[in-house]
């Protein structure tokens, strides 16, 4: 009810018609002012990203680059914009990730040994939080490096739902772009695109040389590399079926960039999307 509006609890047949559409129409314009806040917000969000503005901290391999905010108001205020700036020390370590992922085919916990045999050349990122800091990298340091977007040049915003669904990340169709490159790229799009399919095609592949993992009680039995069931060796069926998976997976996964990719930049003449 509206603070303004009378009440009757006395059961009285008193004329009440007003009353009810006078509670209405507030309670209607007021649910049109939040649905509306909410739309001007997310479009404020949607021209920031566009306009090439970082939100938080910059990804690792990026400095700050603040400049003075383009509203007079807020730059008296001293206010400022952030954009990305290669970082000269960390810039070529993004570049090595993403060489020897998507070249050698490493896992990630391949890379991160890697790149923790020489913390000098390839010096660890530091989380928002300092004091959760391991000093070393770790597979999912090595994961947010890889699955992030920003590399490419463009600003991304809306990856994850900070708010709604305690911050997993959203589908890629719902991630805003920037429709042009807004900051100097570490990697070209070709690499990233061809990276996020290595999981696909050889996550659960051996890094090494050795012997294939057999179950405990069935030897010569392996895991499918997509099912987690156990899979008699030689059985013809299961490697088909995780084959047509994968590569079902794979193609999902470029036409989903590629719908993107057509939506955003108005250009899909990729070599990369060919299977």
């Amino acid at each position: 009810m509206a603070a303004d509006e009378p009440i009757s609890f006395d059961g009285s047949r008193k004329k009440k018609s007003t009353q009810v559409l006078t509670r209405r129409v507030k309670q209607g314009v007021a649910e049109w002012y939040v649905i509306e806040m909410l739309e001007k917000c997310w479009g404020g969000f949607e021209e920031h990203t566009f306009q090439g503005y970082n939100v938080g901290k910059p990804p690792y391999g990026y400095l700050p680059d603040r400049i003075p905010h383009p509203v007079p108001a807020r730059r008296s205020e001293g206010k400022v914009k952030t954009r990305l700036k290669p970082d000269p020390v960390r810039g070529p370590v993004v570049a090595r990730i993403f060489e020897w992922r998507r070249i050698e085919r490493l896992s990630r916990k391949a890379i991160a040994l890697r790149l923790n045999e020489d913390l000098e050349l390839n010096p660890p990122p530091i989380p928002p939080d300092p004091s959760k800091a391991v000093g070393r990298w770790t597979e999912s340091s090595v994961r947010d490096v890889l699955t992030n977007p920003k590399y490419t040049g463009h600003m991304v915003w809306n990856r994850r739902a900070r708010k709604t669904r305690g911050g997993k990340n959203n589908p890629i169709e719902d991630w805003v772009w920037s429709a042009q490159a807004t900051h100097v790229a570490l990697v070209s799009l070709d690499t990233f695109v061809g990276v996020q399919e290595v999981p696909e095609r050889c996550e659960r592949s051996r890094s090494a040389p050795g012997r294939n993992a057999t179950h405990p009680s069935l030897p010569g039995a392996t895991r499918c590399a997509r099912i987690s069931s156990v899979r008699c060796a030689g059985v013809a069926c299961s490697v088909r079926t995780a084959a047509a998976s994968a590569i079902t997976h794979v193609r999902r996964s470029r036409a989903t960039f590629r719908m993107i990719i057509q939506k955003a930049y108005g250009f899909v003449n990729h070599t990369c999307w060919s299977l």
